[in-house]
């Protein structure tokens, strides 16, 4: 019974773990977080929180039995615990109590456990139920709109669909019970192999070492795991068999297990599966146990006891070693070879070969015999020998191979025995011969004597199985043990030589070499896959051992060289090599081979090369298994190399005939000969005889005369062993020139092997030798001393190849070619198949080093389609290698093709260059910088048009193994990633053939057009599509990782891929486009696909973060998540992602999933951002009924309250943690306001906030690089808290509470607010000097070409701006990179990027303290220290700008956030020095429509000039204050009139700079944006004629302007602005189908031309220049010459153009030039009559009539307009009635009232609405959103024009001023 405990990590307390709030780490789980597929442990991490648990150490140390059987005392420990006061009922749905106990009882009897482990088991499901229902299969709408999305049958996606399910079948009792069983199985299966893994972690020397055997410090807990196991289980350690007979006796439970069934079910025939499951799992148990026992027994220091031994032969004799393990299930069959391996490899290493040889040779002759109260060697013990040997045979009577290795160590054993019994019998034998001679009479009286005896005489007496009894005292008794021994197994059949019969059975029966030979290559790897491997390579190394000691009794015969080269390579594959890491020495078969200079060189390898050439396929065979070890000789040279240069013999068969050779030493008898004639090895074809026909000898091709050797076989042909030194690699050249069949050379020893055969084999040694070279440089860091090694290989290789054929590249690219031209590649062409394949593999390994001769050979190679007439490839593929179901080819096309991309983009630097320093980009040669990029980009497009059809279909093939399928799935993917991360995610230049890659556009172009089309041709997209289904899918298994992790690397390729093309289409405006669709509607797969593997949760969260990002930029609704997930899918896919990374610790899972939900909740995701801030549905959030409530429930906290509670206790928190919380806040305040009422109900949250801001300052160091981090994470956090206080302050003043805003103003310390205002971070030497040397080291590139897009998504620190990571992969080989301890461009980069982030930081809190500063100036706008803090804050901003050194793209962002920023006086000088200091000239920018930068401060100088509208103006902030005080005398009248006179004079300073601004801004901004609009209306904005206008308007009211009039109407004439603006208002109406109809752009030029008017001497000069004559013939006058209505919609533009345009105009030149202009706008406005008499009857309320057509409403404007009207009537009126004495004539003068105007009657209107002010009020009709303002929330301020009293009692702002100008109406026409 385990022990009633307090809760732990193991048994967190019941109700937190049913509320949610505590996880249950299951122990699949903790085995996931060990395994090498998992982010990497720290040292607090819940993983080891867990497995260190007191309660979990327990089980572990008893794991198999580890859940106990149910007792009174579980029983009534789970009562307890489920008692009502501890198990609350809930009515809120989260769970049943009742059903949980009732679970736990049936569990409980059906698996035989304990109540307590039950129900942890019960709790899991419950937890997990999430991840069961998606994994459960589709539902049902979800499978119909799938197969509606996939069409036909035959599509990909179609056929990989997960299974329908439905929501009822999976709650039914019977399904939730199977779900119970299997999770029952799993956690027993998977706590096993926990354990074995921390047992083998703690006898390891590196399991959890990464791939450059770097331990893991943070680990080390997990060593200490095993220890403790082992002290628990062995003896405290000191001993394994206590242990290893437990793992017995749990291997015959299993068995019985087997047998007897699970037990789950009454009638096992009802739920098939389940038993399956249970025989699955006792398999792998099995399995696990016997990994667990040979990790211990692997690491006994000595020979093992008898009893285990004993135990064990018992075991297997039993069950025959399983090698007729059979099973009825054919799905179960596969677990049944590694059990096999496992029970042979176990049963070798337990006789402990090497031990006992050199235990039984070593033992001295006077060797004490052992006691009987020891543990002897089991070889000593007699008494079970028998036994032992008697099952042993009886294996090898029935040919048993799973024994045979066992039976072979026996066998050699039992030789050694016999001989050393042999030996020492003789030598006894000659002693007492001896001693007889020399002392018979005193021997003879000794031997007769009572009760002597000698060993002789014993021996004889043991006859039977009982052994004699041992003594001590008797020295000699070890040999008589040891005869008796070799007796007792020599007699188990008299008839036969049982030793003799042993190897007879196991070499010819078993056929223990070829047994072997499988053990390495297919089994051993099986379990290399787990941890570093070590597991699989100690077991090769057990093999190799068998192998090193049979090298005494089997000949060298090609069996024997197959199982070794077995051992030494597990029959690695090439590409498994290219991609592993140098094996640990200590573990190397290799090493261990190489090591063994007695018996595996030289009776192997020495063999193979004395051999040599007459068996070449041996050597070759060894050498690449050398080379693939990366061993070295002393020199630091590649052993296979070292060999291949130094030959010293050469054997050859020498033709029949051959007579140039004599004997020599004949009376020795050694058979040697000499050459009389020099002998060439290679011939011309056709040409028989080997004599030299001249004298020439150069190293492989001639053997000279005189050379030795000698006839080692005369059987058949004469076969001669010359002795000989010649270079291996010039033969090996030699013989490949001569298979091509353009040469004449032929090998004249071809005959004697396979011609293809051992081409294929020597190219792949070249190729393994060139692979190991580029690996050993990345070893050794030192690549410019190995690619010169590899040019002095295939140098040494060229040597004797002839001239006509080049080298022995030209030479494997020639046999390549004519390979793929072959017409007749079929499935029976194997050897053709192979020769292609090793070409392949030499391609790939030569592209890195000599790139130069790979591009060219392929532009002109039949492979690709370069030229439209189609390419081999494909034909090869579809003839051969889709019949045979093996791809080795195409995955080694895809492998040179990666190549050549890396190679491209690597050496991109070096291309672009054109002046290099002497690096290694100067070898232009080697490194192709010769080869043109269009011949690279016609490579690249041929290769990836050839793979995209690959990948079109390659999912329909059928597939021998299926590791292929998923390294062709996974290799395809990555590359094109690549390629378009490479080509669209760094370097942004406009023309993409200025792109640093260049070379990669015209494939991205293509992949972009295949995946990213909006069409539905594309095939392509079904199988991308098609691997998410694969990904739900995943097999999770305990043992084949290798399969598992392949099939996890495809499905991650897939969704980074997909991640890529969909930010890469938002980034180039492509959203929507048919994969994102397509994405969006297989949305099912996607969330399945994050429940179905902790690795694809990062990929799967990435992609939906950029697809909600995309869809939200696209124009109109955006794609909705939700809406293709079914509702139970999408309420189980936020309750998992609302537990983020829990029960483990990622943080790095966390953050991108704060981050999806901040996507979720900004992009227009209604349902899921209602569902993350409220934890149910939208509709079910406006339920009230208690159902639903029940049933929306899911346990989990909303994704809002989880925030808020970490940021509750910010403090407590990584920053990490800390940004991606505040952001979602943020996020959801600034989006979804409602949301800040759970941040008013936490108040503890702001004042958390309010503390941890004052914290963040003393982090903030801008000038300390090394904290540029910490600076950046510290400011990024400030602004969000800015942010979040921006947000509740707004929300809080809608309710009129103010309370934290006046807190805040008084607690905050405003010091912040200097790191906020002034950004001063910017390092101009670092860019500037950054950008000069690399431009130097590196002519012809430039720095921005490594500069991030906005395809991929960046994060602050030192890889935000420029990519790090690119820019090591093009320029990590040039000394300049690294330079001298971080001095390089590396670091610079790094600086770059830190210092860049720190800006962008800065900029971040400037624009959040910009908005918290406009929320607290509205709500404490009196308080004097913040009106000071703000004018501060301001000032401060305009000074940093002016005297900015930032880069243009970044002070744009800054200044565009200072211009919303609060306005005082003194900062009109500062702004204005802002905007001329900018490096672009702002007329240029308003020429050319780039006004983006100068529009915000454009804002602040209108502002600004504002502020000096007042009475007097504000001196300039250098200027001394005016002094006053009170005992000054008053001046005089005449004094105090000038001082007035003087105050309104603006100072020169301000003088200068308003005629300056007037000047560049007005005269000359206005033309050149005028200009810009007639040129490009689109990219043009009205905005900034309306910015301009309001500028001229402010300066012109600045008191004191008035004096500067002619020289501002000075330079409004000499820039013509007056034409301009009266041009720019003739084309308005055309400019108008721009904007919508809306002719904007008229009212703004009339708004420009009204302020130029209001100047006299402008007034005058439009008057000359005939502007009223020109407005008249515009095409906008005369629309409202016809008539406008201020209440009709598409009128009111005219309208306003009519009231706030024409009018005012005409009165200002009325005012400017008097009577003289009079007759000219008379005559102007009699031209609207019709809109004359609108305006006349406008306010009629007299007849029927006109009450029936009365106006619906009073606007503002109709009031304005009549207020016009009236002044320019009395005006006119005026001028007609002077005649005269007016200077005109009143005949010139026609009278309003001829058009219509009829003053009397409009007088009398306004007369009765002022009377009625009720009925006025009621009429009142606002028709923008400040006057609605001023009509609901403005009080009157009591300045309104008065007319007899009449404009008193309003009661708004709006109708005070509709009164003051209807009273002005009445009193000017009144007089």
């Amino acid at each position: 019974m385990p022990p009633v405990a307090p809760p732990s990590d193991y048994c967190p307390p019941l109700d937190r773990c049913l509320e949610g709030d505590e996880l249950l780490l299951s122990w699949k789980t903790a085995f996931i977080g060990l395994s090498s597929m998992t982010p990497d442990l720290g040292r607090d991490s819940s993983q080891e929180r867990f497995l260190s648990d007191t309660q979990t150490v327990r089980l572990l140390q008893r794991p198999f039995n580890a859940f106990s059987t149910p007792t009174p005392q579980t029983k009534a420990v789970f009562q307890t615990l489920t008692a009502a006061i501890h198990l609350t009922p809930k009515n809120d749905g989260r769970y049943d109590g009742q059903q949980l106990k009732s679970d736990v009882v049936w569990l409980t009897n059906a698996a035989k456990i304990d109540e307590i482990s039950a129900l942890r088991i019960v709790i899991i499901e419950l937890q997990s139920r999430a991840e069961s229902q998606l994994a459960s299969g589709l539902t049902e709408e979800e499978s119909t709109s799938l197969q509606d999305i996939v069409g036909t049958p035959a599509d990909a996606l179609s056929a990989s669909l997960p299974p329908l399910s439905t929501a009822g079948a999976f709650e039914s009792e019977s399904n939730r019970r199977a779900r119970l069983a299997r999770l029952y199985l799993s956690e027993r299966r998977h706590l096993l192999k926990v354990t074995e893994i921390l047992v083998r972690t703690a006898l390891s020397k590196g399991l959890f070492a990464d791939r450059k055997g770097k331990r893991k410090a943070t680990l080390d807990w997990v060593d200490g795991l095993g220890k403790t196991i082992l002290n628990a289980r062995c003896s405290g350690g000191t001993s394994f068999e206590p242990f290893l007979n437990e793992c017995l006796l749990a291997l015959r439970q299993r068995i019985d297990g087997l047998q007897s069934g699970s037990g789950f079910q009454a009638d096992p025939s009802e739920d098939t599966d389940l038993e399956l499951e249970w025989g699955k799992c006792l398999l792998l148990e099995m399995i696990h146990i016997l990994q667990l026992m040979f990790t211990m027994v692997n690491s006994l220091d000595s020979l093992p006891s008898m009893s285990f031994f004993l135990a064990w032969s018992r075991f297997v004799g039993e069950y025959a070693f399983f090698d007729k393990f059979g099973l009825p299930v054919e799905s179960l069959q596969v677990l049944v070879p590694p059990f096999q391996s496992l029970i042979s490899i176990i049963s070798l290493d337990l006789l402990k070969l090497p031990r006992m040889v050199e235990f039984l040779l070593n033992s001295p002759d006077d060797t004490p015999a052992p006691s009987p109260d020891t543990h002897p060697p089991f070889i000593l013990d007699t008494s079970s020998i028998y036994e032992i040997h008697s099952t042993l045979m009886a294996a090898a009577d029935s040919l048993i191979t799973v024994a045979g290795p066992m039976l072979f160590a026996w066998g050699i054993i039992l030789q050694t025995l016999r001989e050393v019994v042999s030996s020492r019998k003789e030598k006894l034998d000659v002693e007492q011969s001896q001693h007889a001679v020399e002392g018979f009479p005193e021997t003879d009286t000794s031997t007769t004597g009572e009760g002597s005896s000698s060993p002789t005489q014993d021996r004889h007496l043991w006859t039977g199985p009982t052994p004699p009894p041992f003594s001590s005292a008797d020295g000699a008794l070890q040999r008589t043990v040891l005869e008796y021994v070799l007796k007792s197994v020599m007699h188990v059949s008299p008839n036969l030589d049982p030793i003799q019969y042993l190897a007879k059975c196991v070499v010819n029966g078993t056929h223990v070499f070829d047994v072997i030979y499988n053990l390495a290559s297919k089994f051993c790897t099986i379990f290399m896959s787990e941890g570093n491997g070590e597991a699989g390579l100690r077991m090769r190394m057990v093999l190799l051992e068998l192998i090193r000691y049979s090298r005494d009794w089997v000949q060298y015969v090609p069996e024997v060289i197959s199982a070794t080269l077995g051992v030494l390579t597990a029959d690695e594959s090439f590409w498994s090599f290219v991609d592993r890491s140098k094996l640990p020495d200590d573990f190397d078969p290799v090493a261990a081979f190489l090591g063994d200079n007695d018996t595996l060189t030289p009776k192997l390898l020495g063999v193979a090369l004395a051999r040599f050439p007459l068996e070449i396929l041996p050597l070759l065979n060894f050498l690449k298994a050398l080379s693939a070890g990366l061993h070295t000789n002393k020199e630091g040279k590649l052993s296979a190399i070292a060999i291949l240069e130094s030959m010293e013999s050469h054997t050859q068969a020498l033709p029949a005939g051959f007579r140039a050779y004599d004997t020599i030493r004949e009376e020795e008898n050694t058979n040697q000969v000499i050459l009389r004639a020099d002998m060439r090895l290679f011939t011309d074809r056709g040409i028989r005889t080997l004599s030299a026909s001249h004298n020439q000898k150069n190293g492989a091709e001639i053997i000279p005369n005189g050379t030795e050797g000698r006839v080692v076989d005369d059987s058949n042909s004469i076969v001669v062993q010359w002795i000989y030194k010649y270079s291996g690699l010039r033969h090996l050249g030699k013989l490949l020139e001569s298979v091509v069949e353009s040469n004449n050379v032929a090998d004249n020893l071809s005959h004697l092997d396979s011609e293809k055969g051992i081409t294929t084999e020597t190219i792949k040694l070249f190729a393994v030798l060139l692979t190991s070279l580029r690996k050993l440089s990345v070893l050794g860091r030192d690549p410019g001393a190995t690619e010169e090694a590899a040019h002095r290989l295939l140098a040494e290789a060229s040597q004797g190849i002839g001239q006509r054929s080049g080298d022995v590249i030209t030479v494997i690219l020639a046999v390549f070619e004519n390979e793929i031209q072959e017409p007749r590649h079929s499935p029976a062409d194997e050897w053709s198949m192979n020769l292609l394949i090793s070409c392949t593999h030499f391609i790939f390994a030569l592209t890195p080093i000599l790139p130069g001769r790979v591009w060219p050979f392929l532009a002109r190679s039949g492979l690709l389609d370069l030229d439209g007439r189609g390419g081999r490839l494909a034909e090869i593929v579809t003839s051969a290698e889709i019949v045979t179901g093996h791809f080795d080819f195409l995955i080694g096309c895809i492998r040179v093709f990666e190549a050549l991309v890396e190679e491209a983009i690597a050496h991109a630097v070096a291309r672009k260059a054109t002046n290099t320093a002497p690096t290694r980009f100067a070898k232009a040669n080697n490194l192709g910088t010769g080869i043109s990029v269009q011949v690279m980009s016609k490579v690249i497009l041929a290769f990836v048009r050839a793979l995209v059809d690959t990948f079109e279909s390659f999912s329909n093939w059928r597939y021998a193994v299926l590791d292929e399928k998923l390294e062709i799935g996974r290799r395809i993917l990555t590359v094109f990633d690549t390629i378009l991360l490479h080509t669209q995610g760094i370097d942004d230049a406009n023309d993409p053939n200025d792109k640093i890659t260049s070379m990669l556009n015209p494939a991205a172009s293509y992949l972009m057009e295949v995946f990213l089309s909006p069409s539905s041709t594309s095939v392509a997209i079904s199988p991308l599509l098609g691997l998410f289904s694969d990904g739900v899918k995943t097999p999770h298994t305990t043992l084949f990782f290798a399969t598992t992790d392949l099939w996890i690397r495809q499905t991650i390729s897939a969704l980074k891929f997909s991640t890529t093309l969909i930010r890469v289409g938002a980034s180039l405006g492509r959203q929507g486009a048919r994969l994102e669709t397509r994405i969006f509607q297989v949305a099912p797969l996607l969330v399945r696909t994050y429940s179905a593997s902790i690795s694809y949760r990062r990929p799967v969260v990435a992609l939906l973060e950029a697809m909600i990002t995309s869809a939200a930029s696209a124009k109109g609704e955006p794609l909705s998540l939700p809406g293709h997930l079914g509702p139970q899918t999408a309420r189980n896919f936020l309750h998992i992602l609302s537990r983020f990374s829990r029960p483990l610790e990622d943080e790095e899972l966390d953050m991108g999933i704060w981050n999806l939900m901040s996507a979720i909740v900004s992009s227009r995701q209604q349902w899921f951002a209602i569902y993350l801030l409220t934890g149910s549905p939208p509709r079910e959030s406006l339920s009230k009924s208690g159902d639903a409530a029940k049933e929306r429930s899911t346990g989990d906290k909303h994704i809002l309250g989880q925030a808020l509670d970490g940021l509750a206790t910010i403090n407590q928190i990584s920053p990490k943690s800390a940004l991606v919380m505040l952001e979602f806040v943020a996020s959801a305040g600034d989006y979804w306001p409602w949301s800040v009422s759970e941040v008013h109900k936490r108040q503890e949250v702001l004042s958390s906030l309010s503390d941890y801001l004052d914290d963040l300052r003393f982090r903030i160091n801008v000038t300390d690089n090394n904290k540029s981090k910490e600076t950046c994470d510290a400011l990024r956090m400030s602004s969000l808290i800015l942010d979040i206080f921006a947000i509740y302050i707004h929300y809080a003043q809608q309710f009129g509470d103010t309370s934290f805003a006046k807190q805040l103003v008084s607690k905050i310390d405003w010091s912040i607010a200097e790191k906020a205002v002034v950004v001063d971070g910017y390092n101009f030497s670092l860019h500037a000097n950054l950008k000069k040397n690399f431009e130097a080291r590196f002519p012809g590139c430039r720095l921005s070409s490594f500069r991030r897009t906005k395809s991929v998504r960046v994060e602050l620190g030192s890889n935000y701006y420029y990519n790090i990571d690119y820019a090591r992969k093009m320029l990590e080989h040039d000394s300049s990179w690294l330079g001298v301890r971080g001095s390089g461009l590396q670091g610079e980069l790094e600086r770059a990027n830190n210092n860049l982030s720190v800006i962008e930081a800065q900029t971040l809190l400037l624009y959040s303290w910009r908005i918290l500063m406009l929320e607290l100036s509205c709500v404490t706008l009196t308080d004097p220290s913040l009106q000071e803090l703000m004018i501060e804050v301001v000032t401060n901003c305009m000074v940093s700008n002016s005297n900015r050194n930032l880069p243009d793209n970044l002070f744009e962002q800054l200044v565009q956030v200072d211009s919303t920023l609060p306005d005082m006086k003194a900062i009109l000088f500062n702004t204005w020095d802002s905007i001329k200091s900018s490096d672009t000239n702002l007329e240029l920018a308003m020429a050319t429509g780039d006004v983006e930068y100068y529009r915000p401060l454009l804002k602040i100088l209108f502002l600004s000039l504002r502020a000096h509208m007042g009475k007097n103006t504000t001196p300039p902030p250098n200027s001394p204050p005016a002094e006053s005080g009170a005992g000054q005398s008053s001046p005089s009248s005449s004094q105090q009139q000038q001082h007035q006179q003087r105050s309104l004079l603006p100072s020169t300073e301000l003088q200068i700079t308003v005629l300056d601004i007037l000047d560049v801004v007005v005269s000359r901004g206005f033309r050149n944006l005028a200009v810009r609009i007639h040129e490009n209306p689109l990219s043009s904005s009205p905005e900034d004629i309306a910015l301009v206008t309001a500028i001229l308007q402010t300066a012109l009211h600045i008191p004191g302007m008035e004096h500067s009039h002619g020289p501002i109407c000075n330079g409004l004439i000499d820039q013509d602005v007056a034409r301009v603006a009266i041009g720019l208002f003739s084309w308005s109406d055309r400019l108008a189908h721009n904007n919508g109809g809306d002719p904007v752009y008229g009212e703004l030029a009339m708004l420009f031309l009204l302020e130029l008017s209001s100047l006299p001497p402008m007034a005058e000069h439009l008057a000359v220049d005939g502007i009223l004559a020109q407005l008249s013939s515009a095409q906008l006058t005369a629309h409202t010459r016809r008539g406008v209505h201020a209440l009709n919609g598409p009128h009111q533009r005219l309208y306003s153009i009519w009231t706030r345009g024409f009018l005012p105009v005409c009165l200002n030149l009325l005012r400017g030039i008097g009577p003289a202009i009079a007759p000219e706008v008379a005559h102007f406005l009699n031209q609207f009559a019709a809109q004359l008499t609108l305006a006349t009857n406008t306010f009629d309320n007299k007849s029927a009539t006109a009450a029936a057509a009365g106006p619906v409403g009073i606007t503002l404007g109709m009031a304005s307009e009549a207020h016009s009207l009236a002044l320019l009537h009395r005006i006119v009126e005026g001028y007609r009635a002077g005649g005269a004495s007016s200077g005109v004539l009143a005949s010139d003068i026609p009278s309003l009232t001829e058009a219509g105007w009829n003053a009397a009657g409009v007088k009398e209107d306004v007369e009765y609405w002022l009377a009625n002010r009720a009925s006025l009020r009621l009429r009142l009709l606002p028709v923008s959103p400040r006057e609605e303002e001023e009509l609901v929330k403005e009080k009157p301020v009591g300045m309104g024009r008065k007319a007899g009293g009449v404009a008193g009692g309003c009661e708004s702002r709006f109708e005070e001023r509709v009164v003051g100008e209807l009273s002005a109406v009445v009193g000017l026409l009144s007089e």
